[in-house]
């Protein structure tokens, strides 16, 4: 990963980054400008700089973020499994700081007093962090382990296979009603005919 990523380096070239730094009149041009607020590389580029206080190396951050994006386009996902990885110990590190000083400020009585709802803060901070640490120890799985679109695809299928049986059987029970319907509607309509026709026979035999 490491040559791969020096081939990469070699390959770009920050012609911009670099004329911006020495030309401050570069970044006044309209199609720099709408390049550098749009795309995400340079807006994460511009918040990293902000965060640690080297806006001088915009460019090379820049750069190295778009070095991940070319080796995540090539399937490389290390750098994510990393980033979530670390995230994981993190947010593990702080739902035991928390929960230690969490049990810590109820045997305080002075802190209790003091601060009654702070153990429960505490305790509600721990349980964030434990949360938010399953949630990203499950994405990292989902990376690891992708679901199999074809079992995706096979769900979805039977779902709809079974809605369409419910329908049809919806529509037989909706028909079959309107048939029984029709066939009393006949059945009357016979009935009285023949007893017109009855009555008209006997007035005449009279």
């Amino acid at each position: 990963m490491k040559s791969r990523g020096k081939q990469l380096r070699n390959k770009q070239s920050p012609t911009k980054s670099k004329a911006a730094r020495k030309n401050p009149e570069f970044l006044e041009n309209p199609d720099w400008i709408a390049k550098v607020t749009t795309e995400p590389k340079f807006l994460s580029a511009i918040t990293l700089a902000s965060l640690i206080g080297q806006n001088q190396a915009l460019g090379e951050l820049r750069d190295e973020i778009q070095l991940q994006v070319e080796e995540l386009k090539n399937g490389n996902s290390e750098y994510l499994e990393e980033i979530l990885l670390s995230q994981v110990i993190t947010l593990n590190t702080a739902f035991n700081k928390f929960l230690k000083q969490g049990a810590g400020t109820m045997i305080e009585p002075s802190v209790m007093k003091a601060f009654p709802e702070l153990p429960e803060s505490l305790m509600r901070l721990a349980l964030k962090c434990q949360n938010q640490s399953r949630q990203t120890i499950q994405t990292l799985a989902e990376l690891k382990n992708p679901k199999k679109p074809i079992q995706f695809i096979k769900n979805y299928v039977d779902k709809q296979v079974n809605q369409l049986k419910i329908d049809t059987e919806e529509e037989i029970g909706q028909l079959k009603q309107i048939g029984e319907s029709t066939n009393a509607q006949v059945d009357i309509g016979s009935q009285s005919q023949t007893s017109r026709t009855d009555q008209e026979m006997a007035a005449l035999e009279k």
